[in-house]
């Protein structure tokens, strides 16, 4: 990805993000977004683009997408199809998959340094902190203007079920947006 294509990039997750945010959250967690964003764009500005390579995949990582094989590796068995999000997301780099790992698994500290470790060698866009940080607020913030604008047009328990994804995932969005500075990061 070239300079450009990471400012749009960027640029594009940064408005969603804090509009989301700001509508789930306030105008207060929405700041902390626009801080984040600017943090990310200060990255981007000042770090060589061939280091930040592009998304190889759909930017799908839930845990439903993956299966544990014979030999215990997990094998993704969804990573076929576009090569890109179709979605305002459209393509990122690599950051917005490794954000989307970490959000969907919901990682606990020690289990995200430990995932980055094994990455920040081949890929290492992914050791700055403030980069990995801002793709897990905006791939957080996404998952739940997704959820939002999928309400149910069932029964009762779908609604229940409905109502409680969308207050677990809001709180999610809120821990990670909480986590910003806190050191967690690196």
């Amino acid at each position: 990805m070239g300079h450009d294509d990471l400012k749009a990039a960027v640029g594009r997750l940064a408005e969603a993000a804090e509009h989301d945010v700001r509508t789930a959250l306030g105008d207060d967690a929405a700041r902390q977004v626009r801080a984040a964003a600017d943090g990310a764009r200060d990255i981007v500005n000042g770090t060589d683009a061939a280091l930040m390579v592009a998304s190889a995949t759909d930017g799908r990582t839930d845990p439903h997408g993956w299966v544990r094989a014979p030999d215990g590796a997990l094998r993704k068995v969804d990573g076929f199809g576009p090569e890109h999000d179709h979605t305002l997301v459209g393509v990122q780099p690599l950051a917005w998959d490794v954000a989307g790992t970490i959000v969907s698994w919901q990682l606990d500290a020690e289990s995200r340094r430990s995932f980055l470790g094994r990455l920040t060698s081949a890929h290492p866009d992914l050791a700055l902190a403030d980069w990995v940080r801002f793709h897990e607020i905006a791939r957080a913030a996404l998952d739940l203007a997704q959820l939002t604008m999928s309400a149910p047009a069932g029964s009762d328990g779908d609604d229940a079920r409905h109502a409680l994804a969308l207050d677990r995932s809001t709180r999610h969005l809120a821990l990670v947006i909480g986590q910003l500075g806190d050191g967690s990061g690196s």
